[in-house]
């Protein structure tokens, strides 16, 4: 029988539209009386892929063979992810001259009974045999409880008449001695056979569980089926049709690792990619694309609603009881849903794999070809796509994401060290990276290596290609930071001694006992005034302060105060680098302070 009845009646509608040209040679006449397409089932999976932020494309792939005029083509066990509505197809070549016309797509769901699914009613026998079993086990164990009460009372029994005729000729040691002997062989024969009992009872237990997680998983499947079904025009012979649709539960995100040399000569960035996804579906070996466009969110800018004042009339006074009178259907009247529009997931890109060259080394040259970065396709638009050279396996429900690489970027940094030592001693190397690549660093988290030791992890913001950015490498041990507070000396200024000065004098000491210069950023800060009353000012520095343009603008307002500093190797003890700065504060002696850290 034919399921394929939704589609007949709009179908024949349309080919009685079709000019006769297109009758591949059949007559007008003889079109209305074949309107009904021959259906063809399409043995298809996964072939190409592309990941968004939160959604993918799934492209199937099949080859049929068509008779001429019209055929239904059903791509069978669709997932249940799936987005109908984004459903799409294509048929062989897409030129001017095809003569594969594709003229409708549609999506049928259908409940299949559980008879017709021989699996599922193995699965059912199957744990309806291991319950029975279970059923057996409980009834073995009630007989061994009931041996084992014989046999204590046979024991407690012997024990008393033993206990009765206990210093007389009566008692028969060989007798008593055989019968406890014979009860505790009893006990042990029952003990091992309660053992083996609960042993049986775990083991069905755990089939059961696993028989009937089958059996759900089973049903769950089988008893909804989702085909599409892609109506085509074509003469005989072999075609290939192409079926592309939006899944839910899939995405991925950036993730990197940053590698920095001892020699502090490079970086490498690793960008890969973590994939996960719970559509339903495998992607065995499929061509991976990755996408940072957004394919669910609405195309078109929400609109604004109309915003209208009138005389305010105040409500009613609620009933007793607190009752307010607004019904949940008259609140939900409140809410405005924006519509949804969801965008067409691009064409699979074409392929090739590149072989040429003699025959000895093409394997190698193949494999080093699925090591290469993904190609990238900005296309001057707000989504980037980057096209992996390999086929990729990503098995659905997984239990872990998978990581694959995206590109490997080699840039050349600005190293240089950081010292904070009025808050710690620790010297940091900090690396100021460019983005060499021809495109976007997403945000997420990136691993940080110094030579073959983990740094730690921190996040990466985004990037543009060009744009610097800056990582911290961690704890250089062979630096230090030191400062001291000299001095601290308060006075009396102004005439008549009608002020009040606070002096504060530090040192900054830097050891480098290594055997080459380092340039250090030093950090510190001084206390700024709020008020006019007070004046604060910076003394009599031994190194003159950095004078970028960042520093003037942002930090030295806020009391931020850096040098940027050559310490020369060797440079520790008493040869330390040292640099000293004072701070003055005045104000009349009237006049009251906030507290100042020293």
């Amino acid at each position: 029988m034919r399921s394929h009845v939704a589609l007949s009646i709009s179908l024949a509608t349309l080919l009685l539209a079709i000019p006769s040209d297109h009758a591949f040679g059949q007559s007008e006449g003889s079109l209305a009386a074949d309107a009904i397409p021959t259906e063809v089932d399409a043995t298809s999976s996964p072939t190409a892929v592309t990941v968004y932020l939160g959604r993918a494309a799934v492209t199937r792939s099949a080859t049929v063979t068509l008779p001429s005029g019209v055929s239904a083509v059903r791509f069978s066990n669709l997932p249940e992810s799936i987005l109908p509505d984004t459903l799409q197809a294509r048929a062989g070549d897409q030129g001017a001259a095809s003569q594969v016309k594709v003229i409708g797509v549609d999506f049928m769901q259908r409940v299949v009974e559980r008879a017709a699914d021989p699996e599922l009613a193995k699965l059912d026998a199957r744990v309806a045999s291991l319950t029975r079993d279970l059923t057996y086990l409980a009834q073995d164990g009630v007989l061994l409880d009931q041996q084992r009460k014989l046999v204590d009372a046979i024991g407690v029994r012997g024990t008393g008449d033993a206990s009765e005729r206990g210093g007389t000729p009566q008692l028969d040691l060989a007798a008593v001695e055989k019968q406890l002997a014979f009860v505790a062989a009893q006990r042990m024969t029952l003990m091992k056979a309660q053992r083996e009992l609960e042993l049986s009872q775990l083991n069905l237990q755990r089939s059961l569980a696993q028989a009937q997680a089958d059996r759900q998983a089973r049903a769950g499947s089988s008893t909804v089926r989702r085909d599409a079904i892609v109506t085509v025009i074509s003469p005989v012979g072999e075609q290939q049709i192409e079926l592309t649709y939006l899944v839910a539960n899939a995405g991925w995100e950036p993730i990197y690792n940053v590698r920095g040399t001892l020699d502090q000569q490079s970086t490498t960035i690793e960008y890969d990619a973590m994939l996960a996804q719970r559509t339903g579906e495998d992607w065995n070996n499929v061509a991976l694309t990755l996408s940072t466009a957004q394919p669910a969110v609405a195309a078109n800018p929400p609109a604004i609603q109309p915003w209208f004042v009138d005389v305010f009339i105040p409500p009613p006074p609620p009933p007793p009881g607190g009752f307010s009178g607004r019904t949940a259907a008259s609140k939900s009247i409140d809410a405005a849903a924006a519509p949804v529009e969801s965008a067409a997931p691009p064409s699979p890109m074409d392929r090739s794999d590149g072989r040429g060259g003699d025959a000895q080394n093409q394997a190698f040259r193949d494999a080093m070809k699925l090591a290469e970065d993904a190609s990238v396709n900005d296309a001057g638009g707000a989504a980037v796509t980057f096209a992996l050279p390999r086929t990729v396996t990503v098995k659905t429900n997984a239990d872990r994401s998978q990581r694959t690489r995206i590109a490997t970027i080699n840039a050349t940094p600005d190293f240089v060290h950081v010292a904070v030592p009025l808050l710690t001693e620790s010297v940091y190397l900090r690396g100021r990276i460019k983005n060499t690549g021809s495109y976007q660093l997403l945000p997420g988290p990136a691993s940080i290596f110094l030579g073959g030791d983990f740094i730690g992890r921190t996040p990466l913001a985004s990037v543009a290609p060009g744009a610097s950015f800056d990582l911290y490498f961690g704890i250089d041990r062979n630096l230090r930071a030191a400062r001291k507070l000299v001095t601290r000396t308060t006075s009396k200024t102004g005439l008549l001694s009608g002020g009040i000065q606070v002096a504060w004098d530090y040192r900054i000491e830097l050891d480098n006992p290594t055997p080459r210069p380092v340039k250090i950023e030093v950090i510190d800060r001084m206390i700024v005034s709020r008020d006019s009353k007070i004046e604060v000012s910076l003394t009599g520095p031994s190194v003159a302060l950095s004078t970028d343009a960042e520093h003037l603008a942002e930090q030295r307002p806020l009391g931020i105060l850096k040098w940027l500093l050559n310490v020369p190797a060797g440079a520790t003890g008493p040869n330390a680098f040292v640099v000293t700065y004072g701070v003055r504060m005045d104000h009349a002696k009237d006049v009251k302070t906030t507290g100042v850290p020293e």
